[in-house]
């Protein structure tokens, strides 16, 4: 086994305990030694490179329709998992007429359907009944994301 590697960054060959292990590479190593690999990581913050999801409704739904028509295949799963994720998370004594009024009711008033207690959450799971259902507008449901805050319920 080879004890160097070159970094594809300062093309330099170091040995390998200068390098991240990576597991998911065919050699075990990351690409970049350490050093560069830091360099980076201070020019990405530096210069803003992650900044937080903020909602932009002009741009924000433009983005999101473009993203569509170019990945309807994309997109296409992510429904058919979100569908049956739902139904997944329907039990079979909920009354589907009440759910689908709230879900009417969002529509004609522009709002969007928030479940109070997600249905996907690391502590806790809901349930898609009427009972969980809040009719919010989109740019907070957008915010709350999968959230559940235990002191409000």
């Amino acid at each position: 086994m080879q004890n160097e590697k070159q970094c594809k960054k300062c093309q330099q060959n170091l040995k390998l305990n200068l390098f991240k292990v990576d597991s998911r590479l065919k050699s075990g190593y990351s690409s970049t030694c350490k050093q560069c690999h830091a360099s980076l990581e201070a020019h990405k913050k530096k210069e803003g490179y992650r900044k937080p999801y903020k909602y932009d409704p002009v741009n924000g739904l433009a983005s999101s329709r473009k993203w569509r028509a170019n990945n309807r295949d994309k997109d296409r799963a992510k429904a058919n998992r979100r569908r049956c994720y739902l139904k997944q998370a329907t039990p079979p004594w909920a009354d589907e007429a009440k759910i689908k009024e709230i879900y009417k009711q969002a529509a004609v008033l522009n709002l969007s359907v928030d479940h109070i207690i997600p249905l996907s959450n690391k502590n806790v799971c809901g349930l898609n009944v009427h009972q969980n259902l809040q009719i919010i507008p989109l740019k907070d449901n957008l915010q709350k994301s999968n959230k559940f805050d235990w002191q409000e319920s």
